[in-house]
């Protein structure tokens, strides 16, 4: 009889440890992985909690991420696509994929939700939920105890074309802040537009320019034009409405710029010159590219575009399942 219980207790005990290890295993969301040479489009739909892969020669889906434990809010991919970074506003950690494989490698521990996250040369930067702290990861991920609390609310950071300095778009008053990332010191306020949402430091001519949704009264439909040195207004350059994103190209001197009230993209040079513009599908907002293509995502006819970047010439178009808010291009990971 006694020997009969200790089966019973060692059997219960045994399903009671196989249940704690299941119920783990099940709290991990995991993706498809796809080859190093293998080019794909990352995009993602918050309100579906998928981030979906496709092939940007074909527009065929080629693997994708499912999450139902943790409720993201965005996504980045390392500088060299070997990482996909999922993080949520109202979850403590950031989830860290393989791409390659598809598989959760790590789970970098932040104690707090992130709103936005920014991979800036050897750094990471969080933009916490409170809107009001700042926190700087190694490239490696590793959380180290750097940190910076603002005095104001942001929405929104961007990055310098020399990843020096952050754009920090504030979030109750229409202002942009620069700020010295060494130094961790603002250096440059401007008052803008309202409601900015995007910004590009242009070099040539020593502008900054804004762009955003505007007011109720006036609906923004320009790229505003302000000095790096003085900060004052110079003018701007007709757009779409509410020119929402941009995507710079660095090495050109190029500005592409989607305009959602208006579904309008367009090409601009250094000098302020439009070269070129066209519809994009219904309310773009995330636009991305590889050097050679223009890939852009609409929320409402829930399309991607793909775009000579030349000439913004269309050259494909597919439809997806969900309402793309996110997108970004992974190119070839070089093999270890």
């Amino acid at each position: 009889m006694n020997t009969y219980k200790r089966q019973r207790r060692l059997l219960l005990l045994l399903f009671l440890i196989m249940s704690v290890v299941l119920a783990s295993c099940s709290t991990k969301d995991h993706g498809d992985g796809i080859a190093a040479d293998q080019k794909a489009l990352y995009i993602g739909s918050t309100r579906d909690q998928i981030i979906d892969l496709f092939s940007p020669a074909t527009g065929t889906q080629i693997g994708g991420y499912a999450f139902k434990h943790y409720r993201y809010s965005g996504f980045e991919l390392s500088k060299d696509g070997r990482y996909l970074y999922v993080y949520g506003s109202r979850e403590d950690d950031i989830l860290v994929y393989d791409t390659t494989t598809g598989k959760e490698i790590n789970r970098l521990l932040i104690g707090q939700g992130v709103n936005h996250m920014l991979i800036c040369g050897e750094q990471i930067v969080l933009l916490l939920n409170d809107q009001q702290s700042l926190r700087f990861l190694s490239a490696d991920g590793t959380v180290a105890e750097d940190a910076l609390s603002l005095s104001f609310a942001i929405r929104d950071i961007q990055s310098s074309p020399d990843q020096r300095y952050l754009y920090l778009i504030h979030a109750k008053m229409d202002q942009v802040s620069k700020l010295d990332i060494e130094a961790h010191e603002i250096v440059q306020t401007w008052d803008t537009i309202s409601n900015p949402t995007a910004v590009w430091e242009n070099q040539l001519l020593q502008e900054l320019w804004v762009g955003g949704h505007g007011s109720i009264r006036q609906i923004q439909a320009g790229i505003a034009r302000y000095s790096m040195e003085h900060g004052e207004y110079i003018g701007e350059i007709p757009s779409g409405e509410m020119p929402v994103s941009f995507y710079p190209e660095e090495q050109t001197g190029m500005l592409f710029a989607v305009s959602h009230g208006s579904d309008h993209l367009m090409k601009v040079d250094a000098s302020g010159q439009v070269l070129a513009e066209t519809q994009t599908g219904i309310n773009p907002y995330a636009i991305d590219s590889d050097g050679k293509y223009i890939y852009v995502a609409s929320y409402d006819s829930q399309v991607i575009k793909v775009y000579d970047i030349e000439s913004l010439e269309e050259v494909l178009e597919f439809p997806v399942s969900f309402h793309p808010l996110w997108l970004k291009y992974r190119g070839e990971v070089e093999s270890r």
